[in-house]
């Protein structure tokens, strides 16, 4: 596996909603929560454009 596949299956993006965490964010799916951040998973042809 290079490095870049490598970032493309493990990158995650989060943020602290005033709420609870939404299903989706910026059309990722919701993967998780850290207390009170919420984690999504990018779309990995999203990731390519920018490697």
């Amino acid at each position: 596996m290079s490095e870049d596949d490598h970032i493309k299956q493990n990158a995650s993006y989060s943020f602290r909603p005033a709420g609870e965490c939404p299903p989706t964010w910026y059309d990722e799916p919701f993967v998780g929560q850290y207390k009170l951040h919420c984690f999504y998973e990018p779309i990995v042809a999203e990731c390519e454009e920018y490697l």
